[in-house]
């Protein structure tokens, strides 16, 4: 059984950008021909606000700290938030894994 991917904002746009599988896998989605920002809590993703992440992106099969990402992409995990910033009309697939309390 690998789950079902929940829509983390569901009804805030046409087409969800957040999909988490959980324990671990956040899919970032941008539609759109601008950049998409967000600031997501912690405790949304079942972690607790003082949680140090790491991610790796599933497509290019690299691990990265948040403070180190993709040119496309960019993540950071801090005071209990994740924060996402996606190039126009791109996408990314996250595992999450804690590095810290």
């Amino acid at each position: 059984n690998h789950g079902t991917a929940k829509p983390l904002d569901l009804f805030e746009d046409p087409f969800p950008r957040l999909l988490f599988l959980p324990p671990n896998l956040l899919g970032v989605f941008n539609y759109r021909p601008e950049l998409y920002t967000c600031r997501l809590s912690l405790d949304r993703l079942g972690f607790s606000c003082n949680t140090v992440l790491e991610a790796e992106d599933v497509w290019a099969e690299q691990v990265r700290p948040l403070s180190k990402p993709r040119p496309k992409a960019k993540f950071r995990s801090e005071a209990g938030f994740l924060s996402l910033s996606l190039a126009p009309c791109s996408s990314v697939i996250l595992r999450l894994a804690v590095v810290g309390p």
